[in-house]
């Protein structure tokens, strides 16, 4: 197992008090979806399945905490918005049960909160965002690299001062120079997104708010294009009732490390490095053919790896580290973020 360090050291700009404190979590190796479940992919599952969502079954689905009548995953602002044009965009308007319901189906499921933060900051304890700590830089366009509430979105908080060129959400491929230090795109921005596991305090957590933590609210990760930087953190916590669906929350589905070994049909990015922890270095994955969503016998959904395995596998890479790998120890680091 490896040792992934969760949770934001130290005092962080902008941490809340349930990101605290920093604490090792012993991982075994996984796979985790390279973009977010499409709104083609969920669309099939739904055709195949005959599957109703949460949304449909109560009428109803959710944009800025309203509800909004007739809004579902097909109408993601209302029975006048159709995803004809944007099969390519992250499934919204799904709950938590939607999500795990699919990955399932895909013959996965959704990430623990641990495997999404380390697939989302690779080895680095203090990574701020998936493609570094870069924010308010000079000369650096918080626009380029996510899907946030810049100028183009419609809330009153919007970033003027930049553009990302959405309103509401992108294509899953979108972004590639914010892609997480494992070759995940969007793990910050676009949508937020499911994890697996209930709304708990860290191991010795004080926070002053801890009476909301509790087995009933699950987890999503990540931001959405309707939110400003500081949710976009890889530590970002934020709690909602598992029925909740709205535009701005999808997912990605995650798989043990062995789920295909054998399976036929899928192509998965393999590193060809004996490794026994991820390379600091960021790499660039993509995957060897396009893949699409088959149930349980051919998984769905391009995947990389968040932990290399110890030992060569047979599937031909295609993971180019673009500098030297560095190995690390295999013991937890506490580092402050």
């Amino acid at each position: 197992a490896d040792l992934a360090t969760v949770g934001a050291g130290g005092e962080p700009k902008f941490a809340g008090g349930d990101e605290q404190p920093q604490h090792p979590v012993a991982l075994e190796a996984f796979w985790i979806d390279r973009t977010e479940v499409t709104n083609a992919q969920f669309s099939e599952f739904a055709n195949l399945t005959g599957y109703k969502t949460t949304a449909e079954l109560e009428g109803y689905g959710t944009s800025a905490g309203e509800e909004i009548e007739g809004a579902t995953f097909y109408h993601p602002r209302g029975l006048d918005t159709g995803i004809d044009q944007i099969d390519d965009h992250p499934v919204v308007q799904v709950s938590w049960f939607d999500a795990q319901t699919y990955c399932e189906w895909a013959g996965g499921r959704l990430p623990i909160e641990a495997e999404w933060e380390k697939a989302a900051k690779g080895s680095a304890n203090d990574r701020i965002f998936p493609w570094g700590n870069a924010f308010q830089l000079p000369g650096f366009d918080l626009s380029s690299v996510t899907n946030y509430c810049s100028n183009s979105c419609p809330s009153a908080d919007k970033d003027v001062n930049s553009d990302d060129g959405y309103a509401y959400t992108a294509p899953v491929d979108s972004f590639p120079a914010g892609a997480s230090p494992y070759g995940a795109l969007n793990m910050a921005g676009n949508v937020w997104e499911w994890v697996d596991g209930s709304y708990l305090g860290y191991p010795g957590n004080n926070y002053e708010l801890a009476d909301t933590f509790n087995d009933y609210f699950k987890v999503v990760r990540g931001g959405s294009w309707d939110n400003s930087a500081q949710h976009l953190r890889t530590t970002f916590r934020m709690n909602n009732e598992p029925r909740l669906r709205s535009d701005g929350t999808g997912f990605r589905c995650a798989a043990d490390a062995d789920a295909f070994e054998s399976s036929a049909g899928i192509e998965v990015a393999e590193p060809t490095l004996e490794v026994t922890i991820e390379p600091t270095v960021e790499l660039t994955i993509e995957p060897t053919a396009e893949t699409t969503i088959e149930p349980t016998s051919e998984p769905t959904a391009e995947i990389v790896p968040t932990i290399e395995p110890t030992s060569e596998l047979p599937l031909e890479s295609t993971v180019e580290p673009t500098v030297e790998p560095t190995i690390e120890p295999t013991d937890a680091l506490e580092t402050g973020g």
